[in-house]
């Protein structure tokens, strides 16, 4: 089974202790991201598995020439975002605990539009 959630990756910010009376602007736009996540989920009927394959597919900037995008069209990302922060997120998603989850695969390439797609 594939879940396709289009929405662009999104990696999790530090947190830091004033976040919690102290809402800084990139908390509150991960918090909304993560609502819209989840609300996709829900409507696909995706859960969290203990067994997780994911590809993210991040955007290519505007900016970029045409040239430029066909050519590293599905190609590997190998800039920042952290992968291992676009996994934290996308797991923090679905759930406060996420030590039931004991393999993870992630791969993040170039694409035209952000995704997530999660392999089951």
């Amino acid at each position: 089974m594939q879940y396709i959630f289009d929405i662009d990756p999104k990696p999790a910010p530090r947190m830091v202790r004033s976040d919690k009376w102290k809402k800084r602007q990139v908390v509150e736009d991960c918090y909304s991201w993560r609502n819209a996540l989840r609300l996709m989920a829900n409507t696909k009927g995706y859960k969290l598995m203990p067994d997780l394959d994911i590809v993210f597919i991040i955007p290519m900037p505007e900016s970029w020439s045409e040239k430029k995008k066909k050519y590293n069209n599905g190609m590997p990302h190998q800039q920042r975002s952290d992968i291992d922060n676009l996994c934290k997120n996308v797991m923090d998603t679905f759930t406060d605990e996420d030590g039931f989850v004991y393999k993870l695969r992630a791969v993040k390439f170039w694409g035209r539009k952000g995704l997530i797609i999660i392999n089951e």
